[in-house]
């Protein structure tokens, strides 16, 4: 067998044994408010009023309207869990085949944290990221001759999520320059038609989310520390606790700012706006989360394959790129895997929301016309992801809803549980809360296991019947 062959039969293995674990961890996972609340919005808005509220969750449209067609069909939440790990799996796939790295990164890869559970379990808008910034790598050096392909893969990324604005806009920018100083393109013309959309896109997306701050009930409230980001950006990225860690990896980053730099200045503006845009999104916008924090090594690989793939490279500097991506594989992928193999093993033996078994309980113990009040709500977009014929009514904004309101409730729930009369038609009234809370009087008739990996999805249900 010569070479080529052996190294087809590696990557189809390898794609096999990922692909199969990563579709266990995600038919296995049990989805939470996050996920559960794209599912909701879709499944029950049309197409206006998915425009018209997803502005207000801060988020672009595009994992909306990829997501919506399933929901119309009434595929169930199974469809969004399957079609998320469709996405990660060909974003896999494509680096597997396409990408200019070794072995060695590729099975790093594949197997870090993000690769292996967070973006293949967690149904969210990062999963259309690597499939996305690696056909933008894949043809970067044709950008130039195909530059409509390439723009329309700059306007998909900056739709994906507000963490990806900033490479989006850094390449779009890049673009205008090449275009005003270099003016060596083909069709000039399609260049200029091509960044103008693409710059168009980005002011569409500033547009649209203008004001969105002050509005969000979270992100109007949140604000973190430099130190804080700093801490955190290691601390979510490899699982380990500040300390050593941070310094190694700080000094790997200031390594990677310095190779880029010497390498590829482009690559180097790319990487470093992309950071910086992260950086103020982390300090004055969104908290951290892992997937998010997982997409600068995206961003990083990006710019390792740009300068990888140059056909500029001489065999000496090709060698020097590939000792270089190793040390990267190993400190910024490899320092990963462990802490991604201890989260999919945790999630594989245990729960990570109880929202599927609290939805089971009420599908089976709660009559279908009851009143369900609950004082969680922005807790509880989970369980009604599988409850497609339900509504419950949130005590705070005073009415029946399936997804959550990211806007200042009406009241807040401090002293007691202040009800209309309209809700005791049936004599009773069903309680939904989280399992800390009590109330007089009402009996407990759920309560949910205390082995569950989010202590945020718990939760209690009680019955208050009317005196």
């Amino acid at each position: 067998m010569d070479k080529e062959k052996k190294n087809l039969v590696f990557n189809i293995l390898l794609l096999l044994v990922w692909g199969v674990l990563t579709l266990f961890l995600a038919v296995h996972h049990e989805i939470w408010r996050d996920e559960a609340q794209a599912w909701l919005v879709v499944r029950d808005l049309d197409l206006l009023g998915l425009i018209k509220h997803v502005r207000t969750e801060g988020h672009p449209l595009l994992w909306y309207f990829m997501i919506f067609p399933l929901a119309k069909l009434k595929l169930g939440v199974i469809s969004m869990q399957l079609f998320n790990w469709m996405l990660v799996f060909a974003g896999g796939a494509f680096f597997v085949f396409k990408s200019p790295f070794n072995k060695f990164l590729r099975i790093v890869f594949l197997f870090s944290s993000g690769m292996f559970y967070l973006l293949p379990a967690f149904s969210r808008s990062y999963s259309l990221i690597p499939l996305l910034i690696f056909l933008t790598a894949y043809f970067y050096p044709k950008r130039k001759t195909n530059p409509y392909l390439y723009g329309v893969l700059l306007v998909l990324l900056a739709n994906t999520h507000v963490i990806m604005f900033g490479f989006a806009a850094a390449l779009s920018l890049l673009y205008l320059y090449e275009l005003c100083r270099e003016r060596d393109f083909p069709d000039f013309r399609a260049g200029v038609i091509s960044v103008t959309v693409v710059l168009l896109s980005l002011f569409a997306i500033v547009l649209y989310l203008l004001g969105v701050r002050e509005q969000h009930i979270y992100v109007s409230v949140y604000e973190t520390s430099t130190i804080a980001v700093i801490r955190n950006w290691v601390v979510y990225l490899t699982g380990f606790s500040f300390g050593f860690a941070a310094v190694v990896f700080y000094a790997a980053a200031i390594a990677v700012c310095g190779f880029l730099f010497k390498r590829c200045p482009k690559m180097f503006f790319v990487f470093f706006m992309s950071a910086i845009s992260q950086f103020v999104i982390y300090r004055w916008v969104w908290r951290f989360l892992p997937q998010r924090t997982f997409t600068i090594i995206l961003i990083l690989l990006f710019c390792l394959w740009v300068i990888e793939a140059s056909k500029e490279c001489t065999q000496i500097q090709k060698r020097v790129n590939n000792i270089f991506i190793y040390i990267c594989g190993v400190i910024f992928l490899l320092s990963t895997v462990l802490s991604g193999l201890r989260f999919a093993l945790m999630d594989a033996g245990m729960d990570y929301s109880d929202s599927k078994n609290a939805a089971e309980f009420i599908e089976k113990n709660i009559p279908k016309n009851a009143v369900i009040v609950s004082t969680y709500d922005l807790i509880t977009s989970g369980i009604l992801a599988y409850l497609p014929q339900r509504k419950f009514y949130s005590a705070e904004y005073q009415k029946e809803y399936t997804y959550s309101f990211w806007t200042a409730p009406k009241q807040y729930i401090k002293d007691g549980l202040v009800l209309p009369a309209s809700l005791w038609k049936n004599g009773e009234i069903y309680i939904l809360t989280n399992p800390y809370s009590q109330y007089q009087g009402a009996e407990l008739i759920y309560l949910s296991k205390q082995d569950v990996i989010s202590e945020y999805e718990r939760f209690a249900i009680y019955r208050l019947r009317k005196n």
